[in-house]
């Protein structure tokens, strides 16, 4: 069984790393906003990413922050929304690696074929994906 103290090591863990995973999606988001040179085809899906990734790590640290309820009831409805969030984000962000990788070889197999055409389906299929898990 785990200490009070080791708890609290963990939930300092929490924060610091997903502040680090915060501060550097916002530096990629911030930067893809800022200048119209990065936002060709395939950054916008490197854009989702960290969205999806900012969203994940905000939510850690917001968790670790927030006032738990002691009763077992109220917990239950209390880490109800931040379970549904941590679960979406984490699948968004697996969803947009994972479109990456088909992107990158799809445009190696057909080079002529316009990558952006696939932009659509991209989003289908990363949000339904992660709604549905």
């Amino acid at each position: 069984m785990a200490s009070s103290s080791s708890m609290t090591e963990r939930s300092w863990l929490f924060v610091l790393f997903s502040s680090c995973s915060s501060v550097l999606s916002l530096v990629l988001i911030i930067s893809y906003l800022r200048y119209r040179v990065l936002r060709r085809f395939p950054s916008n899906l490197v854009f989702w990413r960290a969205v999806s990734d900012l969203v994940f790590s905000v939510q850690f640290i917001v968790f670790e922050f927030s006032a738990r309820p002691t009763n077992t009831e109220e917990n239950g409805a209390f880490c109800g929304p931040f379970s549904f969030v941590r679960q979406f984000a984490m699948s968004a962000s697996l969803g947009w690696f994972f479109v990456l990788s088909v992107n990158y070889w799809l445009s190696v197999s057909n080079p002529f074929k316009r990558p952006s055409l696939r932009t659509r389906f991209f989003h289908i299929y990363v949000w339904t994906t992660s709604l549905a898990t």
